[in-house]
């Protein structure tokens, strides 16, 4: 008859072979597998996706502009103007906007009434931006925008005819900009230094912005 020792000795050895079988088995399982060229691709993928996504973030800036309205003898415009930059480090950045004109005209004719005319115009351009200090930045921004200016009504049609003109502007101006994190808010001044007589836009042009880690 065994003795109550040589039972709790064969439990305790019993216990040792199957906690090593235990240990041998999930290091098996933990073995490396062999890296596939689909792995290696997948690799390749994601981090070429972290390098996309950290450069469109820690890169780039975003932002947009309301331009101070205009109004007067029956017409009124507006601008918006988004735009985005690649910053090519904490003092200076470069990129491209978009330039959106709202104009609405009234039109009035002794004769046959009011007539009411509105359009969006459209531009396009380069900018450069320079912090100096803090909050305050230095800017130079070349565009060409289209408009449709000089309505004309032909009373035979009763239709509202406009002329299509391009034109150049080379603005320059200071800026502030303040904000916590990311986002910030800036109010900002510009000169049009190709202004004359015939152009649509004024020489001056004060802007209200936001924008999206500058």
């Amino acid at each position: 008859m065994k003795t109550g020792s040589q039972l709790i000795k064969r439990m305790f050895a019993l216990m040792l072979v199957v906690a090593i079988c235990g240990t041998m088995v999930e290091a098996q399982n933990k073995k490396k597998k062999p890296v596939t060229a689909a792995d290696k691709k997948r690799a390749r993928t994601e981090q070429k996706s972290r390098s996309a996504e950290s450069f469109w973030l820690d890169k780039m800036w975003y932002g947009a502009e309301l331009h101070f309205p205009s109004f007067g003898n029956g017409t009124f415009n507006m601008s918006l103007s988004p735009r985005a930059a690649y910053k090519f480090n904490k003092w200076f950045s470069a990129g491209v906007v978009f330039k959106g004109d709202y104009y609405y005209y009234r039109l009035d004719q002794n004769t046959t009434g009011l007539y009411k005319y509105e359009n969006l115009n459209y531009g396009i351009g380069l900018f450069t931006r320079a912090r100096i200090f803090s909050g305050l930045f230095a800017q130079a921004e070349y565009e060409r925008s289209t408009f449709k200016v000089d309505p004309q009504i032909d009373f035979n049609t009763n239709k509202i005819y406009t002329t299509k003109v391009n034109q150049p502007y080379f603005n320059v101006g200071l800026g502030w900009s303040s904000g916590l994190g990311k986002w910030q808010t800036q109010i900002a001044i510009y000169r049009n230094l190709l202004d004359s007589p015939e152009y649509i836009r004024g020489a001056w042009d004060l802007q209200f912005g936001i924008t999206y880690n500058f």
